[in-house]
């Protein structure tokens, strides 16, 4: 198995193996490696399904369905293969967000892995900087009415450093956290990033609008303290993109 991928949002599941690498007595594979896998994975591979690695949707019942199959494939294919630490990213908050379909399969996924008693670390990541456009035409339908609660976003660059730093780390089995410390509100985020598109449009702070469905507090989206830290702040982030 070369690497066990699943990606929606933030939604990303990968395998290490703990191994040696071919012209290095370091122990680890390098990212995107081949990895040997038994006669045994091979034709339980070739039995299953081809599995896409995107989540059809955030609204709908699809998505439990998706990170169920997937994740109990990849445990599987994991554990013939010999992985030595099992690596997922999630979103910070998913035990808080479960009234939201989405959130609750991410929960779901989650439990699968701490269930399977096999090494692993979850890093929960705050929203990435990527995906505020997408938090903005989700108000879109509202008229742009959007929360004021709190939010700490990160660049999916320092999200990347992160797990390729803990793919090469010892299994916490345990989650980690990772978010820029700079704070926002939802509403404020979605202002920066209009006017960073030269977009006039104005956004509304409605502290009874909805986030993917959920009713929000101030720090749902907030990490525990002691999360790691993002490098790349907002509004540079926002010049780059230019």
């Amino acid at each position: 198995m070369e690497q066990a991928d699943e990606n929606y949002g933030h939604g990303s599941e990968r395998a290490h193996r703990n191994g040696a690498r071919q012209g290095s007595s370091t122990g680890r594979y390098r990212s995107g490696q081949r990895i040997p896998v038994s006669r045994r994975s091979r034709q339980r591979e070739r039995r299953r399904p081809e599995v896409s690695h995107n989540a059809a949707s955030f609204g709908d019942s699809s998505a439990l369905a998706f990170f169920k199959a997937s994740t109990r494939n990849l445990l599987a294919a994991s554990a013939d293969a010999g992985v030595g630490h099992y690596i997922a990213l999630s979103v910070v908050g998913t035990p808080r967000l479960v009234e939201s379909d989405y959130f609750h399969a991410k929960m779901v996924q989650e439990n699968l892995i701490r269930a399977a008693r096999r090494p692993y670390t979850i890093l929960h990541s705050t929203q990435f900087f990527e995906f505020i456009g997408g938090v903005v035409d989700m108000a879109a339908d509202g008229g742009f009415r959007l929360r004021s609660a709190s939010i700490q976003p990160i660049a999916a660059d320092n999200v990347a450093e992160i797990l390729a730093e803990l793919a090469m780390g010892a299994a916490r089995n345990d989650t980690i956290e990772i978010c820029r410390p700079e704070q926002f509100g939802l509403d404020e985020i979605a202002r920066m990033h209009l006017t960073a598109n030269e977009d006039t449009r104005q956004v509304m702070t409605d502290n009874s609008a909805r986030y993917y469905g959920v009713e929000l507090n101030d720090d749902t989206l907030l990490p525990r303290k002691g999360a790691r830290s993002g490098s790349l702040r907002y509004a540079d982030w926002l010049s780059m993109s230019d």
